[in-house]
C-alpha cells in the first residue's frame, strides 16, 4: 500500500509498505480523510522533535472499517468510524481519575515512532473506534480530534455563562473553541489574532469584536465591548511567549487563564503580575475520551457544524507539497483534510 513516510527534515516521500492486517483486539481501517495538524507541519520540519524517522504521521483521520481481528465484537466491517488517536495504559493513578490524557505511558497515532493516517489503512484498538452516525460526515469526522482539543479547554474554562472571554489565537483550534463558548452563553468574547482572515471568521463564529495584537490597543477594545478591567477569562490558543503574555496581561485581578497553545517549550512571563494578581493560570492537554464522546453528540445534533474552519481539501498526492507552503508560510490554512481512499491509489 502507499503511505507518506517520515524520513527526516522537510522530506516525506510517498513510499509502498507491507499492507497491516488486524491483531487480536484490532480494527483495520480505510482511511477517508487526514487531516494536517500544526503539530504535523512543526514535525515535518524537525522543529518539535516529535517524530522519529521512518515513521508516518496523521492523528485527525476518519475511514471505513475494512475488516476486524479476533476478538472484536462491537465494531464490525462497512462501519464508519473516527478514532481516538491515543492509547493510555487505563491502570495508573492519572487513568484511573479520568485523565487518560496525561498518563505517563500515553502512545500517540502519528507522534515519535508511532505510525499515523497518512496512508492507505491502519490497523487500531477496537476501543478506539467511534462510530460515525449517517448526519456525520467523514470530513466532519476527521475534524472531531482538534475538537476534542477545543472542548477540553472550554471545560477547564467552565463555567463561562455571563463571564467576559479573551480568546487569544484563531486557527484551528482558537476557531473550535470559540464554536464552543457560545453554547456556554459568555457575555462577551473578544478574539486576538494577527491574521485578518482568522478575526474575519472569528466574527462569523460568533466573537463580539476582534483584535490585531500588532496595532491595536487592547484597552480600547476591550472598552468597546464594555470591558473595563480586563476579561474574566483567557484562553490562549497559539502557545508563543508574545500570545502567552497577551493571555496574562489583559486579564482582570483573579483572573482565570488556560493555555492551550502547545508551540514553543519555553516561554516568558512576567511572574510578579501573576503573583500580585493572584491569576489563576490551568495547562489544558489534548483531550479524554469523555470529550471525544461530547463532540461527536455535538455533531451528530448539529448544534456544532465545525466544516467551515475548512480551507483546503487536498489529494494524498498534496500532502507533502501543502506542509512545505505552510511550513514556508507560503500559504494561509486553518484546517487542510486530506482526501486519502478516493486518491490515493492515483499515486
Amino acid at each position: 500500500m502507499n503511505a507518506l513516510v517520515y524520513q527526516g527534515p522537510w522530506e516525506m516521500p510517498i513510499e509502498t509498505i507491507p499492507e497491516p492486517e488486524p491483531k487480536v483486539g484490532e480494527v483495520k481501517i480505510r482511511i477517508k480523510y487526514c487531516g494536517i495538524c500544526g503539530s504535523d507541519i512543526h514535525g515535518f520540519t524537525g522543529a518539535s522533535g516529535r517524530k522519529i524517522p521512518p515513521m508516518i504521521m496523521g492523528h485527525e483521520f476518519s475511514g471505513i472499517v475494512e475488516s476486524t481481528g479476533e476478538g472484536v465484537c462491537r465494531i464490525r466491517p462497512g462501519m464508519r468510524v473516527s478514532v481516538l488517536p491515543y492509547s493510555a495504559c487505563g491502570t495508573c493513578r492519572l487513568c484511573k481519575s479520568g485523565y487518560s490524557n496525561i498518563c505517563p505511558d500515553r502512545r500517540n497515532l502519528g507522534v515519535l515512532d508511532v505510525n499515523g493516517a497518512f496512508t492507505q489503512f491502519i490497523c487500531v484498538q477496537e476501543s478506539l473506534c467511534y462510530v460515525l452516525p449517517d448526519s456525520v460526515s467523514f470530513e466532519a469526522g476527521a475534524i472531531l480530534e482538534p475538537m476534542a482539543v477545543a472542548h477540553h479547554a472550554v471545560a477547564a474554562a467552565s463555567p463561562l455563562e455571563g463571564k467576559t472571554v479573551l480568546l487569544v489565537g484563531a486557527g484551528t483550534i482558537g476557531q473550535l473553541i470559540l464554536k464552543l463558548l457560545m453554547l456556554e452563553r459568555p457575555a462577551s468574547v473578544l478574539v486576538s489574532d494577527v491574521s485578518a482572515e482568522h478575526r474575519e471568521m472569528a466574527m462569523r463564529n460568533g466573537a463580539t469584536a476582534t483584535l490585531d495584537p500588532s496595532k491595536d490597543r487592547w484597552e480600547d477594545v476591550l472598552r468597546s465591548v464594555g470591558i473595563q478591567d480586563g476579561a474574566d477569562i483567557a484562553i490562549e490558543a497559539v502557545g508563543i511567549t508574545s500570545t502567552a503574555r497577551q493571555s496574562v496581561d489583559w486579564v482582570k485581578n483573579r483572573g482565570q487563564i488556560v493555555w492551550v497553545g502547545n508551540a514553543e517549550q519555553l516561554v516568558s512571563i512576567n511572574m510578579q503580575s501573576v503573583v500580585t494578581r493572584e491569576l489563576q493560570i490551568k495547562g489544558s492537554y489534548a483531550f479524554t475520551g469523555e470529550d471525544f464522546s461530547a463532540c461527536l453528540k455535538l455533531l451528530e445534533s448539529g448544534r456544532i457544524d465545525p466544516m467551515d474552519i475548512v480551507t483546503s481539501k487536498i489529494q494524498f498526492k498534496d500532502v507533502t507539497p501543502m506542509m512545505t507552503a505552510m511550513a514556508k508560510r507560503e500559504t494561509l490554512q486553518i484546517k487542510v483534510l486530506a482526501e486519502i481512499a478516493d486518491s490515493i491509489l492515483e499515486c
